[in-house]
């Protein structure tokens, strides 16, 4: 099944496979190039379905009852075959479908907003011959975007046209590679000249290939992702905007487990501190989290502590 090429972020770790190891099975997660829907959820084994809860801390500690959120259920490939979200009172508020060939490869997704009579249609030929995928988007039967893609031998982008309303779009992507054939920018240029739709990506690596920067430029806006090693693993990923007018400004710090799992989560305003998450897992026997305990701070409404704020819960099937 072919990859999408991931243009923005990585946001995958590389760990130890000997300590990562739960009951045999690998709990290494995928640092880029994901190969299935399991890999880019940060899954572990042969996952069938996750059923995710959510309860609710009231003041005096006691958990509300809890509700359930989504049901994402899996092919035996690691495909996404049917998501299902819930809203407040159970009630089923959207729905997800996927199909595949049957060599495995993404051929349709239906996207339904229950209630609003809003339908979203996906459909995916590919050309293998000639390397060419061609993605066609609809809305209630109604065709409203097609972009053709067009891949060079190793499976990365090379061109692609855009067609909505009747007009086209014509863009090219340029990639640089180093000596160890790490991709270090793409560019997509719009042929017309069109500045508005460029959008650049770049790339640095530490002298033993890790990442430890991305970037992506739109709209004279940079987004900046820094990633701190330790031991061959990913501990904290920085993000920062630099804005048009060239001042930079710390977005968010997120630290990491061994599972790639967050467990501290900083969000700031003007580069300054707002809120700060903490996050306790309990997992299953394959490194997957099943309890997750989370904790708040209003740090700009000036708490000086961090108080629970809600449980959330996933009920996993295996695929034998």
């Amino acid at each position: 099944m072919r990859q999408t090429f991931n243009l923005i972020f990585f946001l995958t770790l590389f760990s130890s496979c000997q300590e990562n190891k739960t009951n045999g099975i690998d709990s290494e997660p995928v640092y880029f190039e994901f190969q299935n829907s399991w890999e880019e959820r940060n899954l572990f084994g042969n996952v069938k379905s996750i059923s995710e809860f959510r309860a609710n801390f009231k003041a005096n500690d006691e958990i509300d009852k809890k509700s359930q959120k989504s049901k994402i259920q899996f092919t035996d490939f690691g495909g996404l075959k049917r998501v299902e979200y819930f809203g407040t009172f159970g009630d089923t508020t959207q729905i997800e479908q996927y199909e595949y060939d049957d060599k495995d490869n993404f051929i349709e997704s239906n996207t339904e907003l229950v209630g609003s009579n809003r339908n979203f249609r996906t459909v995916t030929l590919t050309d293998s011959i000639n390397n060419i995928v061609t993605h066609k988007s609809y809305l209630n039967d109604s065709i409203a975007e097609t972009n053709v893609i067009y891949y060079d031998e190793n499976d990365r982008i090379k061109k692609r046209f855009e067609i909505k309303r009747n007009d086209t779009i014509h863009y090219v992507h340029k990639l640089e590679f180093d000596e160890a054939d790490n991709l270090l920018s793409e560019v997509q240029i719009d042929k017309s000249g069109n500045e508005e739709n460029k959008i650049a990506n770049n790339f640095k690596y530490a002298q033993n290939g890790n990442l430890i920067m991305s970037s992506y430029k739109v709209h004279s806006t940079e987004y900046i992702s820094e990633f701190k090693w330790e031991n061959d693993k990913i501990i904290s990923r920085s993000d920062f905007i630099i804005y048009p007018d060239e001042s930079k400004h710390l977005e968010e710090i997120n630290d990491y487990d061994k599972y790639y799992n967050p467990t501290d989560y900083k969000k700031f305003a003007n580069s300054k501190i707002d809120q700060e998450i903490k996050y306790e897992y309990e997992y299953d026997k394959y490194g997957n989290w099943i309890k997750r305990t989370v904790f708040l701070k209003q740090n700009s409404l000036g708490s000086k502590k961090f108080e629970k704020a809600y449980i959330e819960f996933r009920e996993i099937e295996y695929w034998e």
